[in-house]
């Protein structure tokens, strides 16, 4: 890569997040210039940090975001041990099963997680929790699947099904 192109690079990478904070920083948008920068002001987010519906979205972000990760790593660590190190019977129903989520479109397995809550009596859907079970369903099937396969050698999969 060239001096020339590695500038490109880093001016498409950094030039947006500068008009992102820009945009951030005025109270209507007006392209930067140096009348313009006599209305910035941070009063946006001191309006956001005191917003009690803007606390609540942060804290719902952080509980998906905790319990999600929590959920696909401690699912995906025992489907793959079972998968990989034991020689329990149905193994391979397992291994075939956290792939189910590659194999159909996000959509289709978005809209049936859906249906499905809405079918059952679980008082699930309206909360949060959906969004945790839709969240470790999609990482496991795209993340968690892929991941055990891999051996101690980085670069060389195994296909073997012991």
């Amino acid at each position: 890569m060239g001096l020339e192109t590695g500038k490109r690079v880093r001016a498409a990478l950094f030039l947006p997040l500068l008009m992102l904070l820009w945009v951030s920083l005025i109270p209507f948008y007006q392209p930067p210039s140096w009348k313009s920068l006599s209305l910035v002001s941070s009063a946006s987010y001191v309006t956001v940090v005191q917003e009690p519906l803007a606390r609540i979205a942060l804290w719902n972000n952080l509980v998906v975001g905790g319990f999600s990760a929590t959920a696909v790593m401690s699912l995906t660590v025992v489907v793959a041990w079972i998968v990989v190190r034991t020689a329990v019977p149905g193994r391979k129903v397992l291994d075939v099963l956290a792939y189910i989520p590659i194999a159909f479109p996000g959509i289709v397995v978005g809209l049936s997680l859906m249906w499905v809550y809405l079918a059952l009596p679980l008082p699930l859907y309206g909360t949060v929790w959906i969004l945790v079970i839709n969240a470790v369903d999609w990482c496991v099937g795209r993340y968690g699947s892929t991941g055990w396969k891999w051996p101690g050698n980085f670069g060389r999969m195994s296909w073997n099904w012991r």
